[in-house]
């Protein structure tokens, strides 16, 4: 079993729903838009190293995403639009190649706006955890160890487990794992 461990720091002001001398809570809205950040950022990166990896781990597929070439097809797509806009934006760019002058500034460019399209691709899947249930919680280090189901409008994309902790400065650290 395959475990990927993402950990995510944020400084947060926003604790309405945690009480900060006990752990935070496992359906805490703080708790759980980190760990759709983590998923998030997961899927991101997997789309950048293996787009069939980003299909096998979301057990099925979510909407657009039925079957491992429509991950491979919308990474094409991204880099494909990439190339479109950076073309009507510097047409002095038309044909850049390897060695040219100007490539590092063409490729930083074109990488950001592919890491911008999939942001909001990846936002647009409109994740959400629901069916949450605590496994335990221990108010003397302040930690909470969840499961629960990411949900994508109707269906259940994948089960995860997450952890979440209050630090002594007060903020919440969030670890999601993905059996």
């Amino acid at each position: 079993m395959r475990n990927y461990s993402f950990i995510l720091l944020i400084l947060s002001m926003l604790f309405n729903a945690c009480d900060l001398k006990q752990a935070p809570k496992c359906d805490d809205e703080t708790v759980k838009n980190l760990a759709i950040k983590i998923i998030n950022k997961k899927i991101k990166e997997q789309l950048k190293t293996n787009p069939f990896a980003v299909f096998n781990d979301l057990e099925g597929g979510v909407s657009g995403f039925r079957t491992p070439f429509d991950v491979l097809e919308l990474s094409n797509l991204i880099n494909k639009r990439a190339n479109e806009i950076v073309k009507e934006k510097f047409p002095q760019w038309e044909g850049i190649q390897l060695f040219d002058k100007g490539f590092d500034e063409y490729k930083s460019y074109k990488d950001q706006l592919c890491d911008s399209l999939q942001d909001d691709m990846i936002n647009s899947l409109n994740l959400k955890i629901q069916s949450i249930r605590i496994v335990s919680t221990n108010n003397e280090i302040k930690k909470c160890e969840c499961e629960a189901d990411v949900y994508q409008e109707d269906t259940k994309v994948r089960g995860i487990t997450y952890t979440a902790q209050m630090t002594e400065d007060k903020t919440v650290y969030v670890t999601v794992y993905f059996p």
